[in-house]
């Protein structure tokens, strides 16, 4: 589990702030989030599923990095919103350390944290028009209708519980 201070200080802050879309709602969000889907960090992939890892990556089968993202997530926001000529991708590429003439790949944000906060981001950026709230219980329920969804096994009580137990600093 990440130590909730360095991360919000050296990766959800700076990657935010890079492409353009911090806020404290935001940062708390994404700690949340990264609480709730990897248990602040400590897994990086999908647990509970095809035993044969290291396959199940390969096909893109699994939801990884620290927000758990699907890799058909990943890819619906690279084909709907994120164009490889559009200098805010470009800029945020380059600050994630990538390449900025291809698209990367899922598997990219289970080993690069940068990349990995900005697509989560970019996510609710692009598929939520509602504002993000700057309550716990509020964010719990945003997170649980916009990124986990109503199929979701999260609920609204876990997320709180887990955004306490990593350290998260809101009332």
């Amino acid at each position: 589990m990440f130590n909730n201070l360095q991360f919000r200080q050296l990766i959800i802050q700076p990657v935010l702030q890079a492409i353009y879309l911090y806020s404290q709602a935001a940062e708390d969000l994404l700690v949340g989030t990264c609480a709730q889907e990897s248990k602040g960090g400590t897994y990086l992939f999908q647990q509970g599923t095809n035993p044969d890892l290291y396959a199940s990556l390969k096909k893109n089968e699994l939801a990884v990095g620290i927000y758990q993202m699907q890799p058909a997530t990943h890819d619906d926001l690279w084909a709907r919103f994120l164009p490889l000529t559009h200098t805010t991708t470009v800029g945020m590429l380059v600050f994630c350390g990538l390449p900025y003439t291809v698209k990367p790949k899922a598997s990219t944000m289970l080993y690069n944290l940068y990349y990995a906060t900005a697509m989560a981001r970019l996510y609710y950026y692009h598929t939520v028009s509602e504002p993000i709230p700057d309550t716990l219980d509020l964010q719990a329920e945003y997170y649980k209708k916009h990124y986990n969804t109503a199929n979701g096994k999260a609920t609204t009580d876990e997320y709180i519980l887990n955004y306490n137990y990593f350290g998260g600093t809101k009332k």
